[in-house]
This record gives structure tokens, sequence and C-alpha cells, in this order.
């Protein structure tokens, strides 16, 4: 008898040996494991090239090493009968033994008795064709009750179990092409048995775009031209090549086609594709995959549905029930190799079903409540060519997307055709904003992103635009991009204007604006309102702004207002409440990084505001280091642009500071026009360095010329703001800017009385609390120089009981230390009490100005004789051109010399330009 075994044992050996890999075994242990279960049934199902033949070959003949009988039924129509299967598994037992008398259809059952000891294994591959109902339930019946019969049977059919192995009420075993994808690990085994030497982590990416589908890392390592990880087109070849070279089948040709269908779809979940199935089964069964049901469920199975980091869907066991198809909320795909020419295969023969397919998906997705299903939802109504839905998704999310999703917004938007934009202006916007975010993220960061240049583009078009549209959103849309096309151009009066008016036109159907757009509209106005200097109406808008915000789509919109008012507040040395807001834009974005990115800056200029309000430097570096170079875009700009020149004030850097920001003002006066705040606070900061540098010459013909434009405009020295228009008005947030540096001015020159003047006409516009306390320090120091002590008593008192030690110190920095000495001495009473010792900073740091520095005024007659000189005219042309005897114009002279501390023509020249008093010189 063992040598019966051992003969038809043998000639099963020679049979299997051909299905094996031709250049040795790569043992699958993992599976072979599983297969070792030896239940009573066992089934795979795979699609063909999952290396299923092979798979069951090397077990087949692990288990004949063991000592068992294993029988190999290569399936085909003919077979599908009890009889014909029968007399085959006789003819195959006497092919190998001919002294075997078994036959009749009881075959298999003298088998099994002959060999009471011996485990006896019929593998049947190609299964799918035995489906005579007699057949199977005689199999099941048979392996019932012959405990040493084990039945394998291997399909290209996706389903897991067959409704009559369930009734069996036996334990089986299932395998699907899930489970036969190779792993990254096992994958190098394989590619060197094919012959082909390949490095980790090629064989590794291999794996990830193929799925680790055997037959597809297969064809793509033997075509010549992929070289690894062919390109999309390479890649379509490919896959055509190996599906040309797959048997044909019904159940494989079914599968292929939901395959492509849900490739069409690009990311998908198993909630989509259920809903798919329930609501277009005409659809799949015109396009012949209705057998291929439930599609998630069957896609997971078969290997081909992957989440996007590579990993297969796990299904539950069907053992214990009902298999679970993938996580609703788990997207999913087709490997990247397979999905493009699946993808384009369906498209190319089901266009309408394709546009069908996109079209539902967009309106499941649009309707699911859930924010990150929104922005699939326009690039399938993109792909269904549903262009009223994707102009009402734009006119809702427009915003979100470009911020949260550029690829996809690109995506989505950026292919729609002209025709579809000519009457949408939504649409047009958005298209324009998706051509611009590639190029915003490639540009040199010192200038202003192209989605700016966009806007900047407008023009008046949405204004008319958003009073022709009846629809909330899509007004408050073109409502935004006018304010926004406004401001980028410079106009921001207009802007401001418009933002007014045309927000009183919704005032009854407010409610009715998606909250991401009444919330932008704030941030867009408040932004408006920090251009043109208004700094507390900015601060109303963005915390409106803020309060509008509810939902994920503007969670970005409230924390980027939270960041610029903690921004504007800072500024304006209310620090405790900045910090505060802060803290809401940094909260609000801890979770998400992408909105981390919106608020970065802001917020870190704000601290670094609060750092300097207690003379920690070194904290106010870390943060400016953070925030960007001073070159970068931001928004709110002229702020960052203050806090540098504050920081170059208290590390005393005065000179290094003003070449930084010379740069950084030219290079965004290059991509925009100058707002009224940037033009104060530019003019403001070159002020203070200057006379931080002892240079209060050339601070004063700058303060000069800003603040007293000429009735016709004057060449502007290179570096320099001039007037905007001849005799324009000069804007109320750039005088109140200037009037701390010019008191600053008068005060080091020396000027005590016309210091007090500018402080106190300062005071009575309601400058801000940082203004306060500087300008009254300035008072403070100015009286007391005079004599007048009871004023100098009474404006350092106000610093004492506005500020706490920390902010003295700083506030304080303005003067030389022997200076506050002084003025600090005259307090009295309880105020005295409270300030801090002599080891306290306040006592030490040094001060950021000169006590003293020279200042340079001429006369009118003098700054005429200086031109002339320049001009190359000598003294005796110089009268009579002016009708002047010699002798006047030559005592004009030697006093302007005096005056410029020199004794030569030359001298005096070089010293005027230096100065500033006749154009700049280039450092």
């Amino acid at each position: 008898m063992r040598h019966e075994i051992g003969e038809a044992a043998g000639t099963q050996h020679r049979a299997l040996a051909p299905l094996r890999l031709q250049d040795g075994r790569v043992p699958r242990r993992r599976l072979l494991r599983r297969l070792d279960r030896l239940t009573p049934l066992t089934q795979v199902s795979a699609p063909p090239g999952t290396g299923r033949t092979t798979l069951l070959a090397d077990w087949a003949l692990h288990r004949m090493e063991r000592g068992d009988l294993v029988l190999w039924v290569s399936a085909h129509p003919g077979l599908n009968g009890r009889d014909v299967f029968a007399q085959h598994i006789a003819d195959l037992v006497r092919a190998a033994d001919p002294v075997e008398q078994i036959h009749g259809p009881d075959a298999l059952a003298q088998l099994c008795a002959a060999r009471p000891d011996t485990r006896v294994i019929v593998v049947v591959d190609d299964s799918q064709h035995l489906t005579d109902p007699s057949l199977r339930a005689w199999m099941g019946d048979l392996c019932r009750s012959t405990p040493t019969l084990h039945l394998v049977g291997a399909s290209d059919e996706i389903r897991a179990v067959q409704p009559d192995h369930l009734s069996t009420q036996m334990e089986i075993s299932v395998l699907t092409g899930r489970d036969l994808m190779v792993t990254a690990d096992e994958a190098p085994a394989f590619t060197s048995a094919w012959g082909h030497e390949v490095t980790d982590d090629a064989t590794e990416d291999l794996v990830v775009a193929t799925g680790g589908w055997l037959g597809v890392m297969r064809a793509v390592l033997d075509d010549d031209r992929s070289g690894g990880v062919p390109s999309p087109g390479d890649a379509a070849r490919v896959v055509r090549r190996f599906r040309a070279s797959l048997p044909t089948s019904a159940a494989t040709t079914a599968l292929f086609t939901a395959a492509g269908a849900v490739s069409l779809l690009g990311r998908v979940t198993s909630d989509v594709l259920e809903h798919l199935e329930r609501t277009l089964p005409a659809l799949w069964r015109e396009i012949g995959a209705d057998t291929v049901s439930p599609v998630a469920e069957a896609l997971a199975d078969s290997g081909l549905l992957r989440t996007e980091d590579g990993e297969t869907v796990d299904v539950c066991d069907r053992v214990a029930g009902p298999g679970a198809a993938p996580g609703a909320g788990t997207p999913v795909a087709v490997p990247a190799i397979l999905r493009l020419a699946l993808a384009h295969d369906f498209m190319t023969a089901h266009p309408d079903e394709a546009r069908l397919l996109h079209a539902e998906t967009a309106a499941y997705l649009e309707g699911t409540g859930c924010p990150a299903d929104l922005i699939r939802s326009a690039f399938h109504a993109r792909s269904a060519e549903d262009w009223g839905r994707l102009a009402r998704l734009a006119a809702r999310y427009g915003w979100w997307f470009g911020a949260r999703y550029g690829a996809e917004t690109v995506d989505a938007f950026g292919s729609v055709p002209d025709d579809a934009v000519r009457t949408r202006p939504v649409l047009a916007i958005t298209r324009a904003l998706a051509h611009a975010l590639p190029a915003a993220t490639i540009e040199p960061e010192p200038r202003s992103p192209m989605v700016q240049r966009v806007f900047a583009r407008t023009g008046e078009s949405p204004v008319q635009q958003a009073l022709a549209t009846t629809d909330p959103d899509e007004r408050a849309f073109l409502v935004i991009a006018a304010v926004n096309g406004l401001r980028q151009r410079g106009d921001v009066a207009t802007a401001l204007r418009v933002s007014e008016e045309l927000r009183r036109t919704m005032t009854r159907r407010w409610n009715e604006v998606s909250a991401l757009n009444r919330s932008f509209y704030y941030l867009q106005a408040g932004l408006a309102a920090v251009e043109s200097g208004d700094l507390p109406r900015a601060v109303r808008r963005f915390t409106r702004a803020y309060e509008e915000s509810s939902g994920a789509p503007s969670q970005f919109v409230a924390c980027s207002a939270a960041a610029h008012n903690a921004l504007i507040l800072a500024f304006e040395g209310r620090r405790d409440v900045a910090l505060r807001w802060a803290r809401r834009a940094e909260e609000g974005s801890a979770d998400e990084p992408w909105i981390r990115q919106v608020v970065h800056a802001p917020a870190q200029l704000a601290h670094a505001y609060a750092a300097l309000d207690v003379s920690d430097t070194a904290a106010a570096a870390d943060l400016l280091q953070e925030a960007g170079a001073l070159e970068d875009f931001l928004e709110a700009w002229p702020l960052k642009l203050d806090v540098h020149a504050r920081f170059g004030l208290a590390v005393g850097t005065p000179v290094a500071t003003l070449d930084d920001i010379e740069r950084a003002a030219a290079t965004h006066r290059a991509d925009r026009p100058a707002s009224a705040l940037a033009a104060a606070l530019v003019t403001a900061a070159r002020c203070t360095l200057l006379i931080a540098d002892g240079e209060l010459t050339r601070a004063k013909r700058l303060i000069d010329r800003t603040l007293e434009p000429a009735a016709e405009p004057e060449p502007v020295p290179a570096g320099e703001e001039g007037p905007a228009a001849a005799g324009a008005e000069v804007p109320a947030v750039v005088r109140s800017a200037l009037a701390e540096a010019q008191a600053r001015l008068w005060l080091t020159a020396g000027r005590c009385t016309q210091a007090r003047h500018v402080v106190s006409s300062a005071l009575s516009q309601a400058p801000t609390r940082r203004q306060v306390v500087r300008l009254l320090v300035i008072d403070a120091a100015a009286a007391h120089l005079l004599g007048e002590t009871a004023d100098a008593r009474r404006s350092i008192g106000r610093v004492v009981s506005m500020t706490v030690p920390a902010e003295l110190a700083t506030a304080m920095r303005v003067l030389p230390v022997d200076a506050r000495w002084e003025i600090l001495d005259l307090l009295e009473g309880a105020r005295r009490a409270f300030l801090p010792e002599r080891h306290d900073p306040l006592h030490s740091l040094p001060g950021m100005f000169p006590a003293h520095a020279h200042l340079i005024e001429l006369t009118e007659r003098e700054a005429s004789v200086l031109r002339d000189l320049a001009d190359g005219a000598s003294l005796a042309e110089i009268a009579r051109a002016d009708v002047l005897s010699v002798n006047t114009v030559k005592k004009q002279a030697v006093s302007l010399y005096r005056k410029l501390g020199a004794d030569t023509r030359t001298a005096a020249l070089r010293i005027a330009y230096e100065q500033g008093l006749l154009g700049h010189i280039e450092p």
C-alpha cells in the first residue's frame, strides 16, 4: 500500500512541478500556514495573475512531502457533473497506479476508504466551471462524512464563499485575492526568481503601485521601457499587455469593468460605492458588472481596492458572518499602475455611464455634510460637466478649497472650459485662482503670490456681476472678490466703500449666506481697513469675522482673524488682550497644519511685540526668525516692518535695520501700490532709525516732505516716499505715525518747546496706547529740560500708572540712563514706591537714541545757494542770476558752510548729500 501511495504521489509530483516557478521555489509561508489549517473545505478566490495556481502547486507538493495524497484537478466545463467528475478522479488514480481498482460514482469514497490513515486532498483549479448543484451537494456530503477528505477549490470568481457551501455547516478556510497580493517583504524573492535584480526601495515602490499583484509586477519588470515604476503612458501599455495575456473569463471581465468604474472615480469609500450600486442598478447591468456585487466588498476581496498608503483593505473573516466592506470613511483606490489604464478604458467604452457615475457621486458627496467630501464633490462635478453644481460649490466653499486643497482645487477648477465660465463669473474667478495656485507655490518668496495678482486683475467687473445675481452665496463671493481685487490694486478707499454698500444690499438674506462667506467677507473688509490705517475699524471687522465663523470650512478664517487682531492689538501696545487673541488663533489651528501656516506669521509677530515690550530681545529674535524674512509676503506687512524696526532699535542696529527696510520696501512697492498704513509705517521706521543713528537732518527732511507735500510734485529721491499727488491731503494715519518721530527729533536736537508742541497735538488725535506712553516719556523729558517740573512730573506719572515695571523699562529706553533717573526722581508719593530698584533693567539698559545730535536747518536763501553750488555755479554767477551783490552771496555761503561744518565747496556738497539736503547717496 505504501508503495502504491508513493507511485501515485510521484505521478502527481511530476504533474505539478511545471506549475511552480521555473527559477526556484518562492515560499509564501504566511499563506501556506493558512492552507495548512486543513479544514474540510478551502476556497481560494482570486483574479488571474495573482499567483493562485503557483501557490496551490507549492502547497500541494508540500503536503505530498508530509505524506498526504494530493489529487490535482484542472477543471473545465466537461467535468461539470457528479458522474464525470467521479470518473475523472478514478482516472487520475489509475493513471498514477494501474493496479488500483477504483471506479464508479463512489470512486472518491472508495479512495478514502482504502486509505483510512492518509489525508486525501483534492485540489480543483478553475473550480468556477463546476456549477452543477448535484455535484456540489455530493462533494459536500462526502466531505462531511469522510474526515480524511479535504476539498480545495480555486476560482477567479470574486466570491469568498458560495451559498451552497454555507449550507454545509462545515469549517471553511478562505483565501481571496487580497490575501494573495504580495508584500514588500515577499516581493524580492519573486523578482529574483523572475531573473530581475531590483533594489529594496524600488521593489517597495513597485508593490505599492501595483497593489502587490504578481502578474502586473512581472509585466512591469519584463517591459523594457518601464524601468521600475513606469510613467502613466507606459503603465497603460503594460496593463493592456497584461490583460491580453489573461484567459478569457466572464468573471474576470466583470471584475475589470467594475474596477474601471471605480478607477474612474479615483479615491472612493465604501459608502459611495454602496450608494452608486443602490441608486444606479441599471448602469451596472448595462456595463456588465452587476455580478461583481457588492462592488466594494468584491473589489476589496479581489485585492484591487487598497487604502492610500498601499495597505490592503481589512475585510472581516466570512466564517464569522457576513463580511464588512472597507470603512465608510477610509479612502481607498485601485493601485496606481492599474488605475489610469482601467479608467481610460472604461471612459472610452462607456462615456455616458462615466458621466453619470461622476454626477451621482458629486451629488452624494455634496449631501453628506462632511467637509472633506465637498472638494471631492467638486472634482466629480467637473468630470460630469455639471457646471451648475460646480459653480454652486465654488460660491459656497471656494475660498476654503483654495486655502485647504490647493492641488485638488487645480484638478476640479483648473480645466473648466471657456464656454462654462463665460456666463458664470464665480467659475471664471475660481478657475483663474486655480491656475495661480501652482505658480504661487514656486514663485520667489519675496514676491507677492500670483493669487494676489489674479485679484488685482479682477477690476470692477465683480461689482456689477454681484448686483446681477440673486443667489446669496454667489453675490457674497463676488463682493469678496471685488473687495480683494480693489485692495490688491491699491484702491483701498473704494474697497471699503464697495464692501459697505454691497453688504447693505444683502442684509435681509445675510443669514442665507454660508458661514464661510460671511466670515470671509469681514476678514477682507478688515484687511482693507488695515491698509487704510483705520486699525480700530479693522479690529471690529476681524472680531466679527471670528464670530461669524462656524464649521470646518470657516475655521481658517476665524484663526486668521484672531491672529490679525492679535497683531494689531500688540502693535497698539495692548499686550494682554493681544496675547489672548494669539492663543485663540494658535489653539484653533493646533490640529490643522495648513491653518497654522496661515496664522503662524501674524501670531509670531504679535508675540514678538509682546517680547519687546518686556525687553526680551532674545525671544523676539527667535520669534521674528520664525515669522519669516522681512521681504516675505504678508497681508499686514507694514506691521511686520514696524516690529522689525523696533527690534533694530532694541538691539542697537539702526543702520543695518534701515538697510533691510529699504530692500523690503522696494520689493513690496514692485508688487503692489503702497497702502496708507505702509506709507506711514515705512516712513516712520526710516525716520526713527535715522534719528537713532544721529541723522536728524535726513530725518527732518523726510518728515517735512511727507507732512507738507508741495503744490507741484518734486522728484522723489530713491528710497523715499513722496506725496501721492500734488496738493494731496496727508492721511491721518501718516501724521499719527510720524508724530512720535517728529517729537523725538526735536527733543534730540534740543528743541524742547517744539517737541512738547508736537506731543500735545498728537495726544489730542486719539493715538494708540503705545504712542501715548512714548509721547508722554518724550514730553516728560522735554518739560524737565525746560525746567517745567510740574508738567514733567505729571507726564511721567501717567507713564508709570499705565505700565507694569517690565513695560516701563522698555518705554524709558528712549532716554539715556542718566535722564531716566532724573525724570523718575521727580515722582512723589505712592507712584515712587512702585518704581523698580536701581539694579532693574530700567536703570541699566542702554538708551535707543542719542542724548543730543546736530540738526542742520537752512534758510530759504541758504538752500538756494546750496542748490546753485551743486549745479556748478560760481558765487559771481549766483549773484548775477539772483540780482544780488557778490558780498551778499559770499555771506550766505559762509553761513551755509558753518551750518554744514565744512571749509570748502567740495566738503559742503558732500555733507549736504550725506544729510539728504540735496538727495540721497546709496550706501
